[in-house]
C-alpha cells in the first residue's frame, strides 16, 4: 500500500510536470492555467523530475485517507442493521458530491469573500440534494413534482438552507442575494433534483422496500427461533421418556445431564445470530449421544456419524443443522424394525455440506405421532430463506424405504 502510495504520487507529479511544460504557461506566470500549479510553482518544468512530488504525496495521501474514512463509515452504517444497499446508496452519493465540492474549491481558488459565498450557498446543495432525492420524493405517492404531500417538506429545507448565509454574509446585499438564491432554489435546483430521481426511481424505490422486507424477516426470523425452544424440549423429554421406559436409571441419569448440557446451549448460545461450528457441533454430539442412549439395547438399529472427526472453523446460524437429524430420529427408528441412521458433515472454506439419510417406517394407527406433521424441517427452511438467500441448496428426497436431507451452505 505505501509502495502503491509513493508511486502514484510520484507519477502525478511528472504528469504535472510534463504537462507544465508542454503548455508553457510559466511564460505568462501560469495566467489561466493556475490549476497546473497545484504542486507549486516551477518556472522551469522537466528540470527535475521530483519537483512537487511531496505535494502529490500529500494529496494522494489525503485522497486515500477520505476513501478509508469512507469505508469506515459505510461499514459501520451497514454492519448491525439490514438496512444494507439503500444506506450505501446514500454514502456513495454523499461521497461524489464531496469530492466534486472540494476539487471545485481547490481548482478555483476563492479570495476570501467568493470563498464565504461558496461555503454559504453551495455546502447546503449537498445536503439538500440527499435530504430531496432519498427522503423527500420517494414519499410522494405520485409522479407528480407539484405533489403537495413534498412541498411542505421542500420548503422547510429552503427555509434552513438559507441560515448559512446569515450566518457567513453579513454585508447590506445579502438580502438581494437570499432571494435569488432561493428563486435558484425553486425554479432550478429542485426541478433538477426532481428529474435525477425519476432516473433512478424505481432502483431507490426497490431499495427502500428491500427495508421493509428486511424489517419484516428480522421479526419472522425471530418468531421462527421462537419455536425451536418448544420444539427441541419436547424432542428431548420424548427420548429421556423412552429411555426411562427401559428401567436403566444409569442411562437415564447420563440423558439427564446432556439433556442439561444442551439446554445451557439453548440459553446462552442460541439467543446469537451465529456461532462457530464448533459448538453447533457439539450441541449435535450431545443429541446423537442422547438418542443412542433410548436405542443402545436394539442391535437391530445402527446409528452411524462423523461428527467426532470434522473440523470446521466456519459460523452458522444456531440450530440450523438439528432439525434433520431429529427428523431422522422420529421418523428413522423403529424398535421393532431394522433401522438405520448416517449422519454425514464436509466443512471446507467455500462450503458446508451436511447430509442425513434415514430408513423409512410407516406410523402405525397407535403411534401418537402418526398424525403430527412438526414443525422441525418447515421451521429450518424457512429460516435459511431468511438467513442465506441464494447461498444455500436444500435437497429433500423421500422414497419408501429411504429418506435424504442434505444442506449446502456457500
Amino acid at each position: 500500500m505505501i509502495i502503491y502510495i509513493f508511486l502514484i504520487g510520484f507519477i502525478l507529479a511528472l504528469g504535472m510536470n510534463v504537462l507544465t511544460f508542454y503548455a508553457k504557461p510559466w511564460v505568462v506566470n501560469y495566467g489561466g492555467f493556475r490549476f497546473l500549479a497545484l504542486f507549486g510553482y516551477n518556472d522551469q518544468p522537466l528540470t527535475n523530475i521530483f519537483f512537487g512530488v511531496s505535494r502529490a504525496l500529500f494529496l494522494v495521501f489525503v485522497l486515500v485517507l477520505l476513501a478509508g474514512i469512507r469505508e469506515l463509515i459505510s461499514w459501520l452504517i451497514v454492519k448491525p442493521n439490514p438496512r444494507r444497499e439503500f444506506r450505501v446508496m446514500v454514502m456513495n452519493n454523499f461521497t461524489a458530491l464531496t469530492v466534486l465540492y472540494f476539487l471545485v474549491l481547490i481548482f478555483s481558488e476563492p479570495v476570501n469573500y467568493s470563498f464565504r459565498l461558496y461555503l454559504a450557498y453551495v455546502t447546503p446543495l449537498i445536503f439538500l440534494f440527499l435530504y430531496l432525492n432519498f427522503q423527500v420524493f420517494p414519499l410522494t405517492a405520485t409522479k407528480s413534482f407539484l405533489d403537495k404531500s413534498i412541498w411542505l417538506r421542500i420548503l422547510i429545507a429552503t427555509s434552513i438552507s438559507v441560515l448559512p448565509a446569515i450566518a457567513l454574509i453579513s454585508e447590506s446585499k445579502n438580502s438581494f442575494q437570499q432571494v435569488v438564491y432561493i428563486l435558484f432554489l425553486i425554479f432550478i435546483f429542485y426541478p433538477v433534483c426532481w428529474l435525477l430521481y425519476r432516473l433512478r426511481a424505481d432502483q431507490i424505490l426497490r431499495l427502500r422496500g428491500v427495508e421493509t422486507a428486511l424489517a419484516k424477516s428480522t421479526a419472522d426470523l425471530q418468531m421462527l427461533k421462537s419455536q425451536i425452544n418448544p420444539h427441541f424440549l419436547f424432542n428431548a423429554l420424548n427420548t429421556l421418556y423412552g429411555t426411562a421406559l427401559t428401567g436403566n436409571t444409569e442411562s437415564t441419569a447420563e440423558g439427564i445431564q446432556k439433556l442439561g448440557d444442551m439446554m445451557r446451549f439453548m440459553l446462552y448460545e442460541n439467543t446469537q445470530d451465529f456461532i462457530s461450528m464448533e459448538k453447533e457441533m457439539e450441541y449435535l454430539k450431545n443429541y446423537i449421544a442422547l438418542q443412542k442412549l433410548r436405542t443402545q439395547s436394539s442391535p437391530d438399529i445402527v446409528i452411524e456419524d462423523n461428527i467426532e472427526e470434522v473440523k470446521c472453523g466456519r459460523t452458522i446460524a444456531p440450530m440450523l443443522l438439528i432439525p434433520f437429524v431429529e427428523n431422522a430420529f422420529k421418523h428413522g427408528i423403529s424398535l421393532k424394525e431394522k433401522s438405520w441412521i448416517s449422519i454425514h458433515l464436509e466443512c471446507s472454506a467455500t462450503e458446508l455440506r451436511f447430509r442425513v439419510r434415514n430408513s423409512v417406517h410407516n406410523k402405525t394407527g397407535t403411534d401418537p405421532e402418526k398424525n403430527m406433521s412438526g414443525i422441525g424441517l418447515v421451521n429450518v427452511q424457512e429460516r435459511l430463506k431468511l438467513l442465506y438467500p441464494g447461498k444455500h441448496n436444500l435437497l429433500i428426497r423421500e422414497g419408501r424405504e429411504e429418506f435424504i436431507a442434505e444442506l449446502t451452505i456457500y
